[in-house]
């Protein structure tokens, strides 16, 4: 159960649970430029689209996660601020390329997918519609807060207008799921919430 008592965790347990898309998407380019044969990139591409896909959906869900907690942080505490506890980027100067890179380069991949799925098996990719706009939501969401490199407390946390509006209630569904997401370990319970409107 995350405990909000002393304060509020900058990550409450969802950052360990997702993959490195960036990483495992390098890992697949690379392998695929070393191959000549259509046939045999093309065998190559199958055998990592799926885990691919499922790091790409990993890393969709830990936006979405990301948004639900500064959904819950910033308004079930707007009345009594609590402080951010272990926000390593408060205080830092970062560039803004450089925070927006992973993001950016996922977004790239929702058109980069759609190419290779009809270049390597002659059909469109089919995803749901709601993880770009979860993506540009989170896009919006780190530059509107300069990768957090000024929020001490939960008041300073600005949310982008794609996120829903608040009530208790949602807040408390909201939370209820962060929760249920850390307990199971499965980053992907994260998007059974539409926090995008």
């Amino acid at each position: 159960m995350i405990n909000c008592e002393r304060g509020v965790l900058f990550d409450p347990g969802i950052g360990a649970l997702t993959d490195h898309f960036v990483e495992n998407a390098y890992m697949v380019e690379d392998a695929l430029a070393n191959i000549k044969s259509f046939h045999a990139k093309k065998a190559k591409y199958q055998f990592y689209y799926q885990q691919l896909v499922k790091s790409f959906e990993k890393n969709i869900a830990f936006y979405n996660a990301c948004l639900m907690w500064a959904f819950y942080i910033a308004n079930n505490f707007k009345e009594q601020p609590k402080e951010i506890l272990n926000n390593l980027f408060y205080g830092r100067k970062i560039e803004k390329e450089e925070f927006l890179y992973d993001v950016d380069l996922l977004i790239n991949y929702f058109e980069l997918f759609d190419k290779n799925s009809k270049y390597y098996f002659n059909k469109k990719f089919e995803i749901n519609e709601n993880y770009k706009k979860i993506a540009q939501a989170y896009r919006k969401f780190l530059e509107l807060n300069d990768n957090f490199t000024k929020a001490k407390t939960t008041n300073d946390l600005k949310l982008p207008e794609e996120i829903i509006d608040f009530s208790k209630d949602v807040g408390d569904k909201v939370f209820e799921l962060l929760n249920e997401t850390i307990d199971e370990k499965n980053i992907l319970k994260a998007l059974e919430f539409n926090i995008i409107k």
